[in-house]
């Protein structure tokens, strides 16, 4: 009888959306940290290939900015485990009246089906925010618009353990201390 071999999940996701509530005019920057939580997760399209089919992603907020959920669709759940910004935030290029602002994170962390029979597996993908606005001189005026998109790919391989925060480990630490001082004065 041979080992069992593990079932991961492969294919891609790209899916996009729109920041809810864009930076007020007049502002120097139209795609900061301030838009990560505004970001439109009612329902949106997700184009799939692979395992990852075609969705709409509406079961959990599209959640940027840290470890935790990302988002969930057809059972998929993606949980995030690391972002680096690949882009430091530029200033406003103007021109005509109009500008725009980018900025473009990558993310990794693990994919889920749930009881669908795979195995949790990790994932690489990219994740962008782009701006324009109505302004001059490097400076938005109004009119501002963020949209957003991701692009993830399930890498067929299996997803790292997750790492317990340092604050659960704390609470672990000090049950363990507290199990072993009052063995302790029960033995005397």
């Amino acid at each position: 009888m041979g080992a069992a071999q593990a079932a991961f999940i492969n294919g891609t996701a790209s899916l996009s959306g729109n920041a809810t509530n864009p930076v007020s005019a007049p502002a120097a920057n139209i795609v900061g940290p301030s838009v990560y939580g505004s970001l439109d997760s009612t329902a949106y399209n997700v184009l799939g290939g692979g395992d990852l089919n075609n969705g709409i992603g509406a079961a959990a907020t599209f959640n940027i900015g840290g470890p935790g959920l990302l988002f969930a669709y057809n059972g998929f759940t993606f949980t995030m485990g690391t972002w680096t910004n690949t882009s430091p935030l530029a200033s406003l290029v103007c021109g005509g009246g109009l500008c725009t602002q980018t900025q473009t994170y990558t993310i990794s962390g693990a994919v889920d089906d749930g009881v669908g029979g795979k195995d949790a597996t990790s994932f690489l993908g990219s994740f962008t925010l782009s701006g324009s606005c109505a302004g001059t001189a490097g400076n938005c005026t109004g009119n501002a618009q963020v949209a957003w998109s991701s692009s993830l790919t399930a890498l067929g391989v299996q997803a790292p353990p997750s790492v317990p925060e340092p604050s659960a480990l704390a609470l672990v630490s000090l049950a363990l201390l507290g199990l072993g001082l009052s063995r302790r004065g029960s033995k005397r």
